[in-house]
């Protein structure tokens, strides 16, 4: 199945500079385990998201979203307001669309980061 999605020309473009250190290390990975780069971090990446599924990710960017909502509450930055919470949800949107979050997860991030600041 995943080297279906790799043939199926369904792909996006991931660009990333890396110290050299880490890019000799994936080279050499690479090489040892008789894959392309490609290969090798999907396959790493794969193996990860056993470990921190997609679902946990998105609860994990809405309560640090929530987190960052309370700390600001409490020091008196802001008062919390229906207009303040609006502002702070569009400014999290924003964020999460220029790091080209997908808008599924922006959207079940935005639900999740909107239940913790109301309550």
């Amino acid at each position: 199945m995943k080297d279906d999605i790799l043939l199926s020309g369904e792909q996006q473009f991931v660009g990333a500079y890396l110290p050299p250190q880490v890019a000799d290390y994936l080279r050499l990975l690479s090489v040892n385990w008789g894959q392309s780069v490609q290969k090798t971090l999907q396959r790493l990446i794969d193996d990860k998201r056993v470990d921190l599924p997609e679902n946990q990710l998105v609860a994990n960017l809405a309560n640090q979203a929530v987190t960052d909502w309370r700390y600001r509450l409490e020091r008196g930055i802001l008062s919390g307001n229906k207009q303040q919470q609006q502002a702070f949800i569009y400014q999290l949107r924003a964020k999460l669309k220029r790091k080209k979050i997908n808008e599924i997860y922006i959207q079940n991030i935005i639900a999740q980061a909107q239940r913790g600041i109301t309550t």
